[in-house]
């Protein structure tokens, strides 16, 4: 598609990062954000979980690659297993569906 070369892109696991990092308690202290952010102490575990996966990225590969490079990255897979562990018990209690 003609043009499309000089779209601004952003950088959307950025974002992602920064609101469980920096905006929120979720990497630090999940448990802190049930009745914000999280429903029960399952869902808490879910997103320790994820957070424990994505800082073994994080600690292996450092903070500056690209959304790419680190989707690429074998470990990331460490990361989408423990998202799609923790999906079920976020659909059980009524955030979003598996479809």
């Amino acid at each position: 598609m003609a043009g499309l070369s000089n779209v601004t892109r952003y950088d959307e696991l950025d974002y992602t990062i920064h609101f469980l990092y920096d905006d929120t308690e979720l990497a630090s202290d999940p448990e802190s954000t049930i009745g914000v952010f999280l429903y029960d102490h399952r869902e808490a575990e879910g997103i320790r979980s994820i957070i424990a996966a994505i800082d073994r990225v994080f600690e292996k590969y450092g903070l500056e690659l690209s959304d790419a490079e680190y989707l690429s990255k074998l470990e990331w897979m460490q990361v989408v297993a423990a998202a799609s562990k923790a999906l079920p018990v976020f659909v059980a209690n009524g955030v979003g569906s598996l479809d």
